[in-house]
């Protein structure tokens, strides 16, 4: 085969990856010079685009637009990366809202970075487990939906607010109660029983959840006081679940527009 030929028989491979790294090209290749020169060759015809350091994806032939989805290009940040928090509500199909910023959770700690108008952002993973690499997903890794509601409600801020993380739990339509007893002991924290508890509660989910998770969040939780959030005023106090939580949620006002959430 003359040079052209190979050229292009390295980059059909590439766009098995769709998104890959240096180290995935002199894989490909065998050589490092080899790795460096075709590297060089691609981004000058476009056929490539850099991401960030030492991290590339395949354009689309025919518009030069990246190939890979920002889910596929989280996932590929580093070998333990994972879309979480409010992105993964997105992969799952319940955001309420688009988000410009992405929370990727890995073992290893990365610069946040920008690429085609989203803000890809490191955050310390939680927890082992929950983490789901669906089977026609194209190399997506993202927690699973139980950890993700787990996440959203100890992580408010990185879902969005109060009332996002609602309004995308009213979008799920169910919930593995055995994971989610099984994550929040995994978790080991109180104030997360106590949030978990009262918000499932106001939700559609929640209510098929059994007498029993609600027991356990109450006996988990029952000797400390929390709030629900620190993003906005929390005034009222739930003397079920000894939590302080924003007004709003069980008043006749409509916060920014949306639909009452009782």
């Amino acid at each position: 085969p003359n040079l052209i030929q190979v050229m292009y028989g390295y980059l059909s491979e590439l766009h098995q990856k769709l998104v890959f790294t240096k180290d995935d090209l002199v894989a490909t290749t065998g050589s490092k010079d080899r790795a460096a020169a075709l590297l060089l060759n691609y981004q000058r015809k476009n056929l490539i685009t850099k991401i960030r350091r030492n991290l590339y994806c395949v354009t689309n032939l025919a518009t030069g637009a990246p190939e890979a989805s920002k889910m596929q290009i989280a996932s590929a940040v580093s070998p333990t990366a994972a879309v979480a928090y409010h992105a993964a509500m997105e992969y799952h199909g319940v955001a309420h809202q688009v988000f410009y910023e992405l929370c990727v959770v890995s073992a290893t700690r990365f610069t946040p970075f920008e690429f085609d108008g989203t803000r890809f952002v490191y955050v310390r993973n939680p927890l082992e487990e929950g983490v789901m690499q669906p089977e026609f997903g194209g190399g997506v890794r993202v927690t699973d939906l139980e950890r993700t509601v787990l996440d959203c409600i100890d992580r408010i801020d990185l879902c969005g607010g109060v009332e996002e993380l609602l309004h995308c739990l009213e979008a799920v339509a169910y919930v593995d109660e055995t994971k989610l007893i099984r994550y929040l002991r995994l978790y080991g924290k109180a104030s997360l029983f106590k949030k978990a508890g009262y918000v499932l509660a106001l939700t559609a989910v929640g209510r098929s959840l059994t007498s029993d998770f609600y027991a356990l969040c109450h006996k988990a939780s029952e000797r400390s006081t929390g709030v629900l959030t620190t993003l906005e005023p929390c005034e009222r106090f739930v003397g079920e679940w000894r939590l302080y939580v924003p007004e709003w949620i069980n008043s006749e006002i409509q916060p920014s527009g949306h639909d009452t959430l009782r």
